[in-house]
């Protein structure tokens, strides 16, 4: 009787290591679709920053239209794979293309205006503020601190909606 009560405890202690090993393996699975999201707003901010540049510096429409086009399917792929907390951050990620896609048809279209433009920009900001925070001590990060940061942001992106979809 004592055999069992010995294997009953050891099955017991293999089933408790093996719960918390699959908590963290799945812990850092999360934090590592988090950064590789981040950093795909980072490639975004780049992209949009580069195209704004271009566009300014004698671009045309149709160029713009098709590199915000290309931007816009960019996005629709950016957000990451499973359950995750990037879900707090989902309007900015819906809006972000929204923005991308109205502009690239007008500029496909040669109607785009400064005014289209100065949404751009405000766009930009707005990932370069999101992608600066979250890549800030990404290396050191927990999901809890990403989760934190794609709260504040998106409060901080509330107060400035607005500017995006004058």
């Amino acid at each position: 009787m004592n055999n069992w009560k010995l294997a009953t405890i050891i099955l017991a202690i293999l089933l408790g290591i093996s719960l918390m090993w699959s908590v963290q393996q799945r812990a850092n699975f999360e934090k590592t679709q988090l950064k590789a999201y981040v950093l795909e707003y980072a490639q975004l901010e780049y992209a949009l920053k580069d195209t704004i540049e271009s566009y300014e510096q004698g671009g045309s429409q149709k160029e713009l239209g098709e590199r915000l086009h290309w931007l816009s399917g960019f996005v629709v792929n950016i957000n990451p794979a499973g359950q995750t907390v990037a879900y707090h951050s989902f309007d900015f990620d819906y809006d972000t293309n929204v923005v991308l896609s109205e502009v690239h048809r007008k500029a496909r279209g040669n109607q785009a205006t400064e005014e289209d433009i100065d949404r751009l920009k405000t766009l930009h900001q707005l990932i370069n503020r999101f992608q600066k925070s979250a890549l800030d001590n990404v290396e050191h990060k927990t999901v809890a601190d990403y989760e934190a940061d794609f709260i504040e942001f998106m409060k901080y992106y509330e107060t400035q909606k607005e500017y995006l979809f004058k």
